[in-house]
């Protein structure tokens, strides 16, 4: 470990006590220890020491408000009791809504029309190409003359 420069040391100090004594606020203690948030984010990210004393703070933080929690539901304080409930004692059922945790695996190919075009036999695409005449046919002939060539067929059929 890198030794720190006094500075240093002592704005962690500074920043470390604020935020024990403000129940965790960052904001609060990076300006008490007049240093920037980027600062503190880099210090959790460097420095082992400076990170788990933050740590430690948040667990003696969580701490505290679930005693301060006990002591409410003691009081009969029937909010602080049912928090409780819903929170630590889900799986007595407790609870407001199921929860319930899904995984699944999805597995697609998605293939684009010239690569399914590749994998057509001469045969296949001789028969899509003329199905796309005969389409084409019959558009052209019901625009032209109002009836498909089936529809003239049994015209002149019937006639």
């Amino acid at each position: 470990m890198t030794k720190k420069q006094p500075s240093t040391q002592l704005k962690q100090k500074t920043f470390l006590a604020n935020m024990r004594s403000t129940l965790g606020n960052i904001s609060s203690s990076c300006i008490a220890a007049n240093i920037s948030r980027q600062t503190y984010y880099d210090w959790l990210k460097t420095d082992t020491d400076f990170k788990q004393a933050v740590e430690d703070i948040i667990e003696e933080n969580v701490d505290f408000v679930e005693s301060a929690l006990m002591e409410q539901i003691k009081a009969g304080d029937i909010t602080a009791t049912i928090f409780f409930l819903k929170t630590r004692a889900k799986h007595r059922g407790y609870t407001e809504k199921l929860e319930q945790n899904i995984t699944t695996e999805v597995k697609a190919e998605v293939k684009t029309e010239d690569a399914i075009i590749e994998n057509l036999t001469d045969e296949e695409k001789q028969k899509i190409a003329d199905i796309l005449d005969d389409a084409a046919h019959r558009d052209y002939m019901r625009k032209h003359f109002g009836e498909t060539p089936r529809q003239m067929n049994r015209r002149y059929l019937t006639a």
